[in-house]
C-alpha cells in the first residue's frame, strides 16, 4: 500500500510540474505578443482553475463552507473561461471567418451568463442538474472544437502550405485527438467514479485521477511541438544566412517558373526573410492574398516548402 501511495505522489508531482512549466512558458510567449498564444494561455488558465479545484477535493476533505464556495466559483470560472477560450484559440488559427467571430462573441457572453447562473444557483437553489448542465455544455464545446480542429489541420496540411513555419498546426491536431480520448475517461472515472466498477474504484481510493494524465500528455505535446518548430525555424534561418547571396532572385531567372509579376514580388520578399504579414504590408495587400500567392508559387515551382524552393532555385 505504501508503494502505491508513493507512486501516486510521484504521478501527481510529475503531472503538476510539467503543467506548471506549460503554464509559465505559454504565459511568457503570450507576453511576447504572439497572438494565438494569448488565447492558448487563457485556455491553459481555464484548465488550471479546474485542476486546482479537483486536486484539492481529491487530496483533502473540504469542510469549510467558505472554502467550498471559493473552490466552486473557481472551477466554474475555469469551465466558463474554457467555453470561450477553446473556440477562440481555434478561431485565431483559422481564416477568421466573420460568421465564426459572431459565434465566438456569443460564447463569451454565454460563458459569463453561465457563471452568474451557477453563482445564483449555489447561493439560492443548489440544483445539481444546473451544475451538470454547464459541465455538459463545456464538454460539448471541447469535443466539437477538437473535431473541427483535427479536420481543419489536415485540410491545411494537404491544401494550404502557408503554415509550414507554424507549429500550431501539428499541435492543435494532437491536442484535439488527446481531448477526444480523455473527455470520456474524465466523465466515467473522475466524475462518476467508474460507475462502481471495482478496479476503477480501487484506483480512485488510491487518489488516481485521469485529468493529471491529460495535462501530462498535453505538456509533452506542447514542448515537443515548440522544439520541432524552433528546429525548423533554425534550419530556415541558416539557409537564409548561408544561401542568401547564392540565390538568383532576378526577374529573368524567376520567369522560367511562369510566375506572375505579383508572384515574383511575393517570392522575392519571402526569400529575403520577410514574414507573411510583412509581405502584405510591404505590397499593400491582404494577408489572405499573400497566402494565395505563396500557394500558387509552390504549385508552379513544384515544391512543398521554403527549403525545397530555395534548393530548386539554387540548382537551376
Amino acid at each position: 500500500m505504501e508503494i502505491t501511495t508513493n507512486l501516486m505522489l510521484i504521478y501527481w508531482f510529475l503531472c503538476y510540474t510539467l503543467f506548471l512549466s506549460l503554464f509559465i512558458v505559454s504565459g511568457i510567449r503570450a507576453l511576447q505578443k504572439i497572438e494565438a498564444e494569448k488565447y492558448h494561455f487563457l485556455m491553459i488558465l481555464s484548465f488550471a482553475l479546474l485542476m486546482i479545484n479537483s486536486t484539492l477535493y481529491t487530496i483533502i476533505e473540504i469542510k469549510s463552507n467558505v472554502v467550498d464556495f471559493i473552490l466552486q466559483m473557481l472551477v466554474m470560472a475555469g469551465i466558463c473561461l474554457g467555453i470561450y477560450s477553446i473556440p477562440a484559440f481555434a478561431h485565431n488559427l483559422s481564416d477568421k471567418n466573420p460568421k465564426y467571430k459572431i459565434i465566438i462573441d456569443t460564447l463569451k457572453y454565454l460563458a459569463l451568463l453561465l457563471w452568474f447562473t451557477n453563482l445564483i444557483n449555489y447561493i439560492k437553489f443548489k440544483r445539481i442538474f444546473i451544475f451538470i448542465s454547464i459541465y455538459i455544455i463545456y464538454f460539448i464545446v471541447i469535443l466539437i472544437t477538437s473535431t473541427i480542429g483535427i479536420f481543419s489541420s489536415k485540410k491545411n496540411k494537404n491544401n494550404n502550405r502557408i503554415f509550414e513555419n507554424n507549429f500550431y498546426i501539428t499541435y492543435i491536431s494532437r491536442i484535439g485527438i488527446l481531448s477526444i480520448f480523455f473527455v470520456p475517461l474524465f466523465i466515467i472515472i473522475d466524475l462518476f467514479g467508474g460507475f462502481g466498477f471495482k478496479p476503477i474504484s480501487i484506483l480512485i481510493q488510491y487518489k488516481f485521477r485521469t485529468f493529471p494524465m491529460f495535462f501530462l500528455f498535453w505538456s509533452i505535446i506542447y514542448f515537443s511541438s515548440i522544439f520541432n518548430f524552433n528546429k525548423t525555424k533554425l534550419i530556415y534561418n541558416s539557409l537564409n544566412v548561408i544561401n542568401k547571396n547564392n540565390l538568383d532572385l532576378s526577374i529573368e531567372n524567376l520567369n522560367k517558373y511562369l510566375l506572375s509579376p505579383r508572384e515574383i514580388e511575393v517570392l522575392q520578399l519571402l526569400l529575403s526573410g520577410l514574414s507573411y504579414k510583412q509581405i502584405a504590408s510591404s505590397l499593400s495587400i491582404s494577408l489572405a492574398t499573400v497566402k494565395t500567392h505563396i500557394c500558387r508559387i509552390y504549385e508552379k515551382t513544384k515544391t512543398n516548402s521554403k527549403i525545397e524552393l530555395i534548393n530548386k532555385i539554387m540548382k537551376e
